[in-house]
């Protein structure tokens, strides 16, 4: 026993070595929450994480079986492990700088892929990926490593869906070109505007269209009805009409950030847009996107620079539109709230079926937009475009 404790160990000292050698980061990543999926399915798709994590030639990925055995035998239980402390502690134990922990959820045919790279000294998390897929089970094999290229900051190939036609079915990939742009581009400062509430919003004309440059705070729908604010997890995940929240219930964020709405509240009759104004269609982001240069630049000319508000390295951030997009993280399905400072995510008023709509997201690691599905209980930043 003692010789095979000790060959182990000695094995885990030469794979550090040579990641050392190599300046590789050494990483372990432990199973991910199963939300609406099976366990083994969960193993499955967190065993293929870890294959892409490896892949990208920036990690040294602790292999299932030695790390099963090493917990082993500090008698340490890696079942219900997902919070960030508890991997924090798992890496401990296994010698590693960092770990990847995260979930897989799926709300009726989408299904999303979350994933938190955490540095085991400090116990933060210094890097974060996503993914959203309709489709079955298998698909989501392809999108993982997309988000293995998000944790090493790289920059994947965004994932969408193509139009649907009646001859064919869509597939779940394609690959997104930067357009030619224009030499002349239009970006002009424009005033404000305000909301029922009394909320003031600094406006810009890009190209044809003009947008909101801030995030909606508004908790009245145009004709003075209040929207809910729905703080109870539980309750939030059971609305089929319009809510609001803040960021982890804390108000604090809302000067910045604004604050996040469910799909309802986005599309309710009533209208959550101040008057002369409307949440964006899927058709209306892609025209701003295509104007910004194509999905693959346009993110870049539209955040926020710096690092004030995105977290580093905030890659490709000029704002040069002026639409000074933030991170204000969003609130799932099931009532959680992550990701303020690494990603931002906007609405469009374009659903897909009776569970899901199309959104758009941004990423502190690359300049992509992002074109998604996701549920329609999720909470979201909200812009909105002149009518």
């Amino acid at each position: 026993m003692k010789r095979d404790c000790m060959e182990k160990r000695v094995s885990l000292i030469s794979i550090f070595l040579v990641a050392a050698l190599n300046a590789q980061i050494n990483i372990a990543v432990i199973d991910f929450e199963g939300k609406n999926v099976s366990k083994d399915d969960a193993s499955a798709l967190t065993d293929r994480l870890r294959a892409e994590l490896f892949l990208t030639g920036k990690f040294v990925v602790l292999e299932r079986e030695k790390m099963d055995a090493i917990l082993k035998e500090q008698g340490f239980q890696q079942s219900g492990c997902t919070s960030d402390a508890c991997a924090v502690e798992v890496g401990e134990l296994l010698a590693v700088e960092q770990m990847v922990a995260g979930s897989i959820s799926k709300v009726g045919q989408t299904f999303s892929v979350t994933a938190r790279l955490v540095g085991v000294e400090k116990g933060d998390m210094i890097g974060a990926g996503k993914c959203d897929l309709k489709g079955d089970i298998g698909d989501v094999m392809t999108c993982l490593s997309d988000v293995a290229s998000q944790l090493a900051g790289n920059q994947p190939v965004p994932r969408s869906e193509p139009t649907r036609t009646q001859a064919t079915e869509p597939t779940n990939t394609v690959e997104l070109k930067a357009k030619a742009q224009p030499k002349d581009k239009v970006f002009v400062k424009g005033g404000t505007v305000s909301d029922i509430d009394g909320n003031m919003y600094q406006t810009v004309k890009i190209g044809d269209q003009w947008w909101m440059a801030e995030n909606l705070k508004v908790t009245h729908y145009r004709n003075g009805d209040a929207i809910p604010n729905v703080t109870d997890n539980t309750a939030w995940r059971g609305l089929t009409s319009g809510a609001y929240c803040e960021y982890d219930n804390n108000s604090s964020y809302v000067a910045t950030y604004g604050r996040l709405y469910n799909w309802y509240a986005v599309t309710d009759s009533r209208n959550i847009a101040p008057t002369g104004w409307h949440v964006p269609t899927d058709a209306e982001w892609q025209t701003l996107v295509d104007y910004l240069g194509g999905d693959a630049v346009a993110g870049g000319t539209m955040k926020e620079a710096g690092t004030t508000h995105w977290n580093s390295p905030n890659i490709g951030a000029t704002n040069k539109s002026g639409f000074s997009a933030l991170p204000g993280g969003y609130r799932d399905y099931y009532g959680t709230c992550d990701y303020i400072g690494y990603y931002g995510h906007w609405w469009s008023a374009t659903e897909d079926g009776s569970l899901s709509a199309w959104y758009r997201y941004l990423y502190c690691y690359n300049s992509y937009v992002y074109r998604s599905l996701s549920s329609k209980q999720d909470g979201f930043s909200v812009r909105c475009v002149g009518d």
